[in-house]
């Protein structure tokens, strides 16, 4: 195996959408371009982030993650380029701004598109030329960084709908990489519940999963990714019993209680081989009821039901 396939520390994951993740991310280390890391919430970008800093030759320095979204408007400047004294009131002292802190380091900006736009370009100077002012103050300073962006949204789609100015986007974007949605790579997710049991037993012998019941967690869409899964495995861990069978995975999907969710109804209907009594045992309504939800919601009984995984994937994942 060639060692940029190799799993990125703290990530679990062989599909080769994950292994051009790693790829990406430790050519991006090599280089000295920003970094640009895109991924919904719960995929790892974090997690990418930290590897990139640690594989490349800012790792000597800090890694400073900056939480955009919290960063209140009014404060995001003093927060980012410090403050000298008697700026405002109550600025008593000199106070370094993150960029001065990561001096020699890495800076990562996560939801970088809850800046303001007047931050955005103020972060324009930062990035060409690596000065800049505190608050308040006259001197240029210096602050040599990586920069590493972290967004949840297509850049493009950022830009479209203003959030993003396109500058700031393009100077950003020296070095792409992109996760994947845990859904789209389904093919990682018992080899990462298996994972999170050991670790949710603290190395005891942890809990079987069932091959039943990993078919009916590829065919779930997680739209909480791989910290959904995380959670939602650490919980079966601690329930009752020695394995993780279908019924403890359905009573415990989100929207258990629901049987006007197409998607969760043909789970259900999967996870017991299409048998609609025990079905609709599960879901606490009457056998009739199911029938008739079934036709409301147009799921049909799959062709051949050899399978839980693949009878019931095209009809649970694309309703």
């Amino acid at each position: 195996m060639n060692q940029d396939d190799a799993n990125l520390p703290g990530m679990i994951g062989r599909h080769p959408a994950m292994i051009e993740v790693y790829r990406r991310a430790r050519l991006a280390a090599r280089s000295s371009l920003p970094v640009l890391i895109v991924g919904e919430t719960g995929t790892g970008k974090e997690l990418v982030a930290r590897a990139i800093h640690e594989g490349s030759a800012a790792a000597r320095g800090p890694f400073i993650d900056v939480n955009c979204a919290a960063l209140p408007e009014t404060l995001a400047e003093a927060e980012l380029f410090g403050v000298e004294r008697g700026a405002y009131t109550g600025a008593v002292r000199p106070v370094p701004g993150l960029i001065e802190v990561a001096n020699g380091g890495t800076l990562m900006l996560d939801e970088a598109c809850s800046l303001p736009a007047a931050i955005q370009a103020k972060l324009l100077r930062v990035i060409e030329q690596l000065e800049f002012r505190r608050v308040g103050g006259r001197q240029r300073r210096q602050s040599r960084f990586r920069l590493i962006t972290v967004i949840s949204r297509p850049m493009g789609e950022l830009v479209r709908d203003g959030i993003l100015r396109p500058d700031f986007a393009h100077r950003v974007a020296g070095s792409a990489v992109i996760l994947p949605p845990l859904r789209e790579r389904a093919s990682d997710i018992e080899l990462l519940a298996n994972h999170f049991l050991v670790h949710a037993n603290g190395g005891a012998l942890p809990k079987k999963l069932m091959p039943e019941a990993a078919g009916l967690l590829r065919m779930y869409r997680w739209p909480g990714n791989v910290r959904e899964l995380k959670m939602f495995i650490e919980r079966l861990a601690g329930a009752d019993g020695d394995m993780i069978d279908v019924t403890s995975v359905v009573l415990e999907l989100p929207g258990a209680e629901s049987d006007h969710d197409p998607g969760h109804v043909a789970v259900v209907l999967a996870g017991t081989g299409w048998v609609v009594a025990r079905a609709a045992r599960m879901l606490g309504i009457h056998r009739a009821t199911l029938y008739r939800r079934m036709r409301e919601l147009g799921i049909a009984r799959p062709p051949r039901c050899g399978s839980v995984a693949r009878d019931a994937l095209s009809v649970a994942c694309d309703t």
